[in-house]
Parts: C-alpha cells; sequence; structure tokens
C-alpha cells in the first residue's frame, strides 16, 4: 500500500550529518523573487528547497518553460537540492484546488520532481469534506498517469486534518503513488507524540516539515519557541529508515524571511550540533 520513498535499512547517522539535510520551504519568501531567495538560503547553509507554488513567480497557471529553466539553473548554481514541488489550496473553492493542484502535477514533472506535497482545502470551504476529499483522490489518479507521487500533508482545520484522514484515503487509493508529508508540527497538535506515528506510517514518508508549537496553537514557531522535543521524533525517523531532507516550514516569515531562516539556522545548528 503506497509508494515507500527515502527510505534504507541503514543504520542511524550521526547528529551532526542532519545538518546536511536541512531543507527550507519557499513559502516564507513569496514576497522575494525566486533567484534572490535561493541564493540567500544557500548562502546560509541550507542544503535543499521546497518550491511552493504558491509563490507569485511560480503559480502553476502562469509559470512558463522559461521561467523554469531560470530556476533550474539557479539551483544548479547555488547547489541546492529540490526536495519537492508543493500546492496547499487553503483557501481555494474545491473546484479551483483541484484545477490549480492537477496543473501543480505538470509543474512538479517539468522541475523533475518525484513528488508533489499537496494538502486539502480549509474545512470552512467544504464542511462534510466530502468533495475536497474526493479531490485528493483524483488528484492522486491524476499523479498515477503522470509518473509522479502525490505526498499528502494533513494539517489542522482542512479537510485532510489529521493521521485519521489520511489513513482513511489511503486506505481507498492503496496501490496508488501516495505517500506522506509527515509535518512534526501538526501532528503534534493532532496525534500527540510522533514518534508512534512514525513508527506505524514510516513506509509512507516521503517529505517532512519541521516546526514547534504551542499547543493547541497552530502557529509554525522557530525549533526551540514551543513545547516540542523534536530530536526525539527525527530519530525516529531515522530509526526507521528515513533518509530523505528535513525542511523547515516557516510561512508567516514575510516581513523578514532572511532573518527568521538565519535564526532557523542557528536553532538547527544548536540541536544537532
Amino acid at each position: 500500500m503506497g509508494i515507500p520513498g527515502n527510505l534504507t535499512s541503514g543504520t542511524e547517522p550521526s547528529r551532526s550529518s542532519e545538518l546536511e539535510k536541512l531543507g527550507f520551504r519557499l513559502t516564507g519568501f513569496r514576497d522575494w523573487p525566486v533567484v534572490r531567495a535561493l541564493h540567500t538560503l544557500a548562502g546560509l547553509g541550507f542544503r535543499s528547497v521546497e518550491l511552493s507554488l504558491d509563490h507569485p513567480e511560480l503559480d502553476p497557471e502562469t509559470l512558463t518553460g522559461e521561467q523554469i529553466t531560470r530556476v533550474q539553473a539557479a539551483l544548479a548554481d547555488y547547489r541546492l537540492r529540490l526536495s519537492a514541488v508543493a500546492y496547499h489550496p487553503v483557501s481555494d473553492c474545491v473546484d479551483t484546488a483541484f484545477r490549480r493542484q492537477k496543473r501543480a502535477l505538470a509543474v512538479a514533472r517539468e522541475f523533475g520532481a518525484s513528488a508533489l506535497v499537496a494538502g486539502g482545502v480549509a474545512s470552512a470551504r467544504d464542511s462534510q469534506g466530502t468533495a475536497g476529499l474526493k479531490a485528493l483522490e483524483d488528484l492522486v489518479l491524476a499523479a498515477e498517469g503522470a509518473g509522479l507521487t502525490v505526498a499528502l500533508e494533513p494539517a489542522p482545520d482542512t479537510v485532510l486534518d489529521g493521521m485519521y484522514e489520511f489513513a482513511n484515503l489511503a486506505r481507498r487509493l492503496a496501490g496508488l503513488p501516495v505517500s506522506l508529508t509527515l509535518n512534526l508540527g501538526h501532528v503534534a497538535l493532532t496525534e500527540g507524540e510522533s514518534p508512534e506515528v512514525i513508527e506505524e506510517w514510516c513506509s509512507f514518508i516521503t517529505q517532512v516539515h519541521v516546526h514547534d508549537v504551542i499547543r493547541p496553537d497552530p502557529t509554525h514557531l522557530l525549533p526551540g519557541d514551543g513545547h516540542l522535543d523534536l530530536l526525539r521524533p527525527i530519530q525516529k525517523l531515522r530509526e526507521c529508515g528515513y533518509t530523505g531532507d528535513l525542511t523547515l516550514d516557516l510561512y508567516d516569515i514575510a516581513a523578514a524571511p532572511d532573518e527568521w531562516a538565519a535564526r532557523a539556522m542557528e536553532r538547527c545548528r544548536g540541536l544537532f550540533g
């Protein structure tokens, strides 16, 4: 059931090696030119980036081949890995979300990504959740034809609120290219202790988002500013065979994203050093 990704049976890496696996999600840099953002993240020591298609320059409905080539060249120049392409349609209506996420599949393929990180619309947009979850099912079916995986990310107050909703959806999509983006902050809010979730779902995890939280507030905080012992679930991920990147997910930082990214790197050096 599902497609395992970034998993091996190798030994657990050292804590210091985690710094070589650190990435940053581009959402927080939505007011910066993409190439400038990539240059800044590379200069701070981040090794990978998750391209968020909610950035104005990366809008899946207007993005051109020329723009894709320019971003690919910048990734190569700054030696940044592309961990995934993402599109979260939280504020869209269901029909708009599906249209844009389906286009995002094509963009992910053009970038050479293996997965599209995707979530559901806000619960307020679909109170029953039926249409929103059906749209995610259809997205996974479309991904199969495109040769991609959809790495679904449960998030509070969306139609894919937590692991219960993900489990039901994964069951219905058994054998299709669906995987899990594990957000350590989200899972702490909806499930409690994340090591147990990691043990149960490790074969599905292909992307990991990292931020701290103060329960029950869903605000994404810097590591160390909340209640979470982030090292514990990260160690469990490695024990279970996840070898992929750890992507810092700080989205409400548009006023000074470079400063927030620098502080995030400093915190991670303290965590893994």
